[in-house]
């Protein structure tokens, strides 16, 4: 969409708005006294309770500009505004589409309960001035459907207008599921259906996930992961729409299972990730992410992403260049070290598997043992060296680390099955300072 389109849309007048329909209410009056006498004194068909009127539907105005329910400052929410500019990049799909649809029915029928208190007003007005029912008022009333059916015309073909408001209402009436360190910044909530999640993050955040998800029901249909709905920017923000999946989050239920219970699920995650590994690389496509936005490494926040990475050998360089305090005869050492390791292989990789990613529920045989539902975030996702996801899995292990999760790492991925390479990694690891 253009830039010029969205500048017209912005722009666009708003007949429907609180005020101009307490305008047009008072416009009416005085067409229909001029009617009885042209040559009458204007100031005196302005009705005394204009000014309070206007000044009320004013603030009403205003305060939509800001969502209606009050939110902490830390709650994204807090910080949306119907006003902001909002369009789909990807999507969305026929049930998103439904679920924005009945959104929006529902906030049409509240703008009519407002037009209704409008039409109070209206008649309360044409009681003040003590004037006589018009026998041209069911004209008026045939113009103002026409005017109606018009604007409806025009908000469809500025959906994106529309899409802010819709966004805002679901957001207010969905129930937040979670909350990340910066809540302002990434929030995901289940919307007022209950089918559909809407993630919050960065553009370029949800983006990557997006296209994971995608690529992945392409290729592995059966695979427990949300389905994705569409892919939106709202603002500053970008918005994941995906699959409401009802599980438990592993980490909240681990501490209470037994060791039959966590060594059952162990398998059951070595045989999705084992799923994970079967799929083949696209031809041409470099390492990383699988829209084009290269490699990501964490473990240090501000080094740049690995574009255009097509061998491990380039991967491992770029790992290498993440470091401010290493020496040169440092990584020289650490590359003396890789050199004797056989060469690794290259897997579609989660890249995050952490208990919180990971979603369980009873088994249905009634064996007291837990399934694994959905494996959800797939933010870091795509195609790296065979080891990754052992180094990945362990970023946040340290000798403190309560409990026994990194007892029950997946058998095929887990840092016994590259315990070099990891250990590499690990001493590697200690040169990125956050």
């Amino acid at each position: 969409m253009s830039n010029a389109k969205r500048t017209r849309r912005v722009s666009k007048v708003n007949y429907r708005s609180p005020v101009a329909r307490l305008n047009a209410s008072f416009m009416r009056t005085m067409e229909q006294a001029l009617k009885r006498n042209p040559e009458m004194d204007l100031t005196s068909i302005i009705n005394p309770t204009y000014s309070f009127h206007l000044e009320t539907r004013i603030k009403s105005v205003l305060s939509a500009h800001r969502t209606k329910a009050q939110f902490p400052s830390e709650d994204v929410r807090s910080r949306l505004r119907k006003k902001d500019k909002a369009f789909f990049v990807y999507g969305p799909t026929p049930a998103l589409r439904a679920l924005l649809e009945k959104d929006k029915e529902d906030e049409d029928e509240e703008d009519e309960d407002e037009e209704d208190e409008d039409e109070e007003d209206k008649d309360e007005g044409d009681k003040d001035e003590g004037g006589e029912e018009d026998e041209d008022d069911d004209d008026d009333d045939d113009d103002d459907d026409e005017e109606d059916d018009e604007n409806k015309d025009n908000a469809r073909e500025h959906p994106d207008y529309d899409l802010a408001q819709t966004i805002v209402h679901m957001v207010e009436n969905g129930k937040r599921l979670y909350n990340g360190v910066a809540p302002a910044s990434r929030s995901v909530f289940r919307l007022s259906d209950g089918g559909i999640v809407c993630k919050f993050a960065s553009p370029e955040v949800v983006r990557a996930e997006y296209h994971a998800l995608v690529f992945l029901q392409q290729v592995l249909p059966d695979f427990p992961a949300p389905r994705a709905h569409g892919l939106a920017r709202f603002g500053a923000y970008g918005l994941l729409f995906s699959d409401f999946i009802d599980g438990h989050d592993l980490a909240r239920e681990w501490p209470g299972l037994a060791a039959d219970q966590k060594q059952h699920l162990s398998r059951q995650l070595d045989g999705l990730l084992a799923q994970l590994r079967t799929i083949p690389r696209p031809a041409g496509m470099p390492l990383g992410a699988l829209h084009g936005g290269g490699c990501r490494d964490d473990r240090r926040c501000n080094l740049l992403r690995g574009h255009g990475l097509m061998t491990t050998g380039q991967f491992e360089d770029w790992v290498l260049s993440g470091s401010t305090i290493a020496t040169p005869g440092y990584i020289r050492f650490i590359r003396e070290l890789r050199a004797g390791l056989p060469p690794p292989q290259v897997y579609f990789t989660h890249g995050d598997i952490r208990r919180e990613n990971l979603l369980v529920r009873p088994a249905a045989d009634g064996s007291g043992r837990w399934d694994i539902c959905a494996v959800i975030d797939w933010e870091y996702a795509g195609f790296y060296p065979d080891y990754w996801e052992a180094v990945k899995m362990t970023t946040n292990m340290n000798s403190t680390f309560p409990g026994d999760w990194y007892n029950y790492l997946p058998a095929s991925a887990a840092p016994k099955r590259y315990t070099a390479q990891w250990l590499v990694e690990r001493v590697w690891g200690t040169c990125l300072p956050l």
